[in-house]
């Protein structure tokens, strides 16, 4: 993971500076940026690729501890399991929201719903597989489950309480986005305190800040200006 990070940012820095201005340099450091965060998730997923699949539960857990990330959150949820609680995960990536959903599935032995853009508001014929179906089956399971979502889909409305852990794996850059999908467990109805996490992909090199530090800095930053102006609460 961190070969190939350094990868990335190596042929970044190495383009021509008399070419700053251009397009052509303007997105080859969009197209980095875009691949720092690809690689800060998982390696599989650089260049649009799909993150391994396996077949049982401890070939799961070696692919997803590729990343430094996933095996934090290998080790979060095994430390939620025994409590008996649920949790929301959400991520951006449709193709990290199925790999997490298939290896999260087979490593605990439960069904790990996903709740995205795909995902039907409304359905005469199917309305268990509808946003609010899905929800209503995650809440009746007892004991532990693990929900995938995105941030965007997890709009107003969506009332989640049945889960009480809150792990933005790939944050939003927009931090009323970010706190709108927070507010799924966090509302009347909830009985007991709600953990959220925010994962970070450190580089080794404690001089060199990694993607999800400077995202984590500009998120912050952009909530301050709107508090300062107002717009939340």
């Amino acid at each position: 993971q961190v070969i190939a990070y350094d990868a990335i940012v190596a042929s970044a820095q190495g383009e021509d500076p008399t070419a700053e201005t251009s397009p052509v340099r303007q997105n080859r450091q969009l197209a980095a940026l875009w691949q720092l965060r690809q690689v800060s998730l998982h390696p599989d997923l650089l260049a649009g690729g799909t993150v391994a699949t396996a077949n049982n539960q401890r070939d799961s857990r070696v692919i997803l501890e590729r990343s430094g990330k996933l095996a934090w959150l290998l080790r979060r949820l095994d430390e939620i399991k025994p409590l008996g609680e649920k949790v929301l995960i959400f991520c951006v990536q449709k193709k990290l929201q199925e790999a997490l959903a298939r290896h999260l599935a087979l490593i605990h032995g439960i069904n790990v719903p996903i709740i995205n853009g795909d995902t039907k508001a409304t359905s005469r014929h199917d309305p268990e597989e509808t946003r609010l179906g899905l929800i209503e089956q995650f809440s009746r399971r007892g004991g532990f489950g693990i929900c995938i979502l995105s941030p965007i889909a997890a709009g107003a409305g969506l009332n989640i309480v049945a889960a009480n852990h809150v792990i933005h794996l790939e944050r939003h850059w927009n931090p009323a986005k970010e706190d709108q999908a927070t507010d799924r467990a966090y509302r009347i109805g909830q009985t007991r305190a709600v953990t959220v996490y925010l994962p970070a992909a450190r580089h080794p090199n404690p001089e060199r800040r990694s993607f999800d530090d400077v995202l984590h800095g500009l998120i912050e930053k952009k909530r301050g200006l709107q508090g300062a102006l107002g717009l939340v609460p």
